[in-house]
């Protein structure tokens, strides 16, 4: 397991990915869609197949909008925007995961359609094969004359048909066909004509598509088709085609979904490992304020202390007064004035008092940022100058050190002062 930084790096990495592959199953969602709409007409198989690429678009949609959320926080350092993405991630995963499981099932019940060689079994197959066996019948019959082409069929089946010069080329050219053909479905549908019309137009589309004809059954000549379009291929059955042709987009959809899942699993392992660090939760989000400096708690709780200038008992016991360092403070206009802030590009410091005029500089200490000054022996803290260089500026900071040395101080502000706290 890597550590919170790796894996906030990585998962940073991914949403770019997320991105492209939001980008991939959009295109070719709307390909797919464009390119299968030729079998508009297998009739519900076919809204299986445009609901399926449709789910592909919104998929691709929602990774290429989680794509942007995870650039976005990344970008802006939005800790927010970064919880959002994760929490997506993870939704998508388990969705992803539902889909694979429901196209394994639809693949394992394609097979019993399968194995019902004599269309017996099935609703469905019984149906279609039902439908084909009376279109059969009806086509190039008394009820519905054709206009065939004697050359394109043999001579024992041409000689069974029916012609008319006015006559029909395919099935549903018949008129009231749904009327004229006798057909028992196993279920008694209440929009029987509507429902008809479906498997005859899924025939059609199967003769068209696949150069096949019958229906768990061959047949030397075209039924649903235009029937002066030529002879079948040999021994092609339309059920085996049409089962084939399903079962092939189910495999490729099944191994693309596999290769998302495993893809997924790695994301979303990095959004969790990220989501459930400590150290995230002791940074108080992925991503820490650029102008935000942590203070431990006892350094903390020593910047906000209230603490008490020398006492004037202990005045007199302080060395002479050096008042050149006030002298430097007034002509660089330095001075220190009730809560007036001071700045830099990493804290704003208010000071509770004016700077005396009458506070000796002792040593050079150097300041570092969030951490506390020392305190002498007494606790009697000594104000100091620190020169803090930063950018184009240096600015004065008060600190205490462990030498005190005042003399004589006078100042209207004898109350407590607070340090600032960074």
């Amino acid at each position: 397991m890597g550590s919170f930084k790796t894996n906030l790096r990585l998962t940073e990495k991914l949403c770019y990915a997320n991105l492209v592959t939001g980008l991939v199953g959009i295109i070719t969602g709307i390909v797919l869609l464009g390119v299968n709409s030729d079998y508009k007409d297998f009739g519900e198989s076919y809204n299986i197949y445009k609901a399926s690429y449709t789910l592909l678009i919104l998929v691709g949609v929602f990774f290429a909008i989680l794509g942007l959320l995870g650039i976005c926080a990344q970008r802006k350092k939005r800790n927010c925007t970064m919880t959002i993405y994760n929490i997506g991630v993870i939704v998508l995963m388990i969705f992803i995961g539902c889909s694979l499981i429901v196209m394994i099932y639809t693949k394992v019940k394609l097979s019993q359609f399968k194995d019902d060689t004599n269309c017996s079994k099935q609703s469905l197959m019984k149906d279609l094969k039902a439908t084909y066996d009376a279109g059969k019948s009806l086509l190039c019959s008394s009820r519905c004359p054709c206009d065939a082409n004697p050359i394109s069929f043999p001579a024992q089946v041409y000689s069974n048909f029916y012609f008319a010069n006015n006559g029909v080329e395919r099935l549903d050219e018949c008129n009231n066909y749904t009327h004229k053909i006798d057909i028992n479905f196993s279920y008694d549908y209440n929009n029987y004509n509507d429902y008809l019309r479906n498997l005859v137009n899924l025939l059609r589309t199967a003769e068209e598509s696949f150069n096949c004809s019958g229906f768990c059954s061959t047949n030397s000549y075209y039924v649903f088709r235009n029937i002066n379009d030529g002879t079948p291929s040999a021994g092609k059955d339309c059920k085996e085609e049409f089962l084939n042709f399903i079962s092939k987009n189910i495999i490729i959809a099944i191994v693309i979904t596999s290769i998302l899942v495993v893809y997924m699993l790695i994301v979303t392992y990095l959004s969790l490992s990220t989501m459930l660090s400590d150290e995230r939760k002791q940074n108080g989000g992925y991503y820490q304020e650029q102008n935000r400096i942590q203070v431990p708690n006892q350094n903390e709780q020593n910047n906000v202390e209230n603490m008490n200038y020398i006492p004037n008992s202990n005045q007199n016991n302080l060395g002479n007064m050096n008042n050149n360092i006030y002298n430097n403070y007034n002509n660089n206009n330095n001075i220190y004035n009730t809560n007036q802030p001071t700045k830099n590009n990493n804290s704003v410091s208010y000071i509770n008092r004016p700077y005396p005029n009458n506070y000796q500089y002792q040593q050079n200490i150097t300041y570092v940022p969030g951490i506390a000054p020392p305190q002498n022996i007494e606790g009697l803290p000594v104000i100091q100058e620190i020169q803090l260089q930063n950018q184009e500026q240096k600015y004065p900071q008060l600190q205490q050190t462990n030498q005190g040395y005042i003399n004589n101080m006078q100042t209207p502000h004898q109350e407590n002062a607070k340090y600032a706290k960074y």
